[in-house]
C-alpha cells in the first residue's frame, strides 16, 4: 500500500494501534519494576522505532526519555559485534559514550523483524 491510498480513517487506526503497543510496554515495564522512582513517578520511556530509529510512537510516561532512545539504538548498533541486529536478540544498554544519559538509566531493546 503506498501513502497515496491510505486513507485517513486508516491512518488513525494503525496510529491508534501503535499507540497502545507502546502504552503497553511502559505498563509491563511499570509493573515489573521494583525501583520506587519508576513506581511513583513512572520515570521510564517505551518506544517503537523504525530501521532508521525514527520515533514511530512513544508511551505517555515521561517523555524526556522517548528524546534520549534513539541514540541508544545508535549507540547499540555501534557496539553490536558482527554489526548487524538478529532475530531474537534481546540488548541490555547503559554504556555512557553510547547513548545513556547516565549510569541509572538502562534500556531494553529487542528487535521486531517482519518477513525477514
Amino acid at each position: 500500500m503506498s501513502a497515496q491510498e491510505l486513507d485517513p480513517i486508516t491512518l488513525q487506526v494503525i496510529s491508534g494501534a501503535l499507540d497502545t503497543i507502546a502504552e503497553e510496554m511502559g505498563h509491563i515495564l511499570y509493573r515489573m519494576s521494583f525501583s520506587s522512582i519508576i513506581r511513583e513517578s513512572q520515570d521510564l520511556g517505551a518506544g517503537l522505532f523504525d530501521t532508521e530509529f525514527n520515533t514511530l510512537c512513544e508511551s505517555e510516561s515521561t517523555p524526556l526519555h522517548i528524546g534520549s532512545l534513539p541514540g541508544y539504538l545508535r549507540g547499540i548498533e555501534e557496539s553490536l559485534q558482527g554489526g548487524t541486529w538478529n532475530e531474537g536478540d534481546v540488548v541490555i544498554h547503559n554504556h555512557p559514550y553510547l547513548g545513556a544519559s547516565h549510569s541509572p538509566d538502562i534500556g531494553i531493546v529487542i528487535p521486531c523483524f517482519y518477513r525477514g
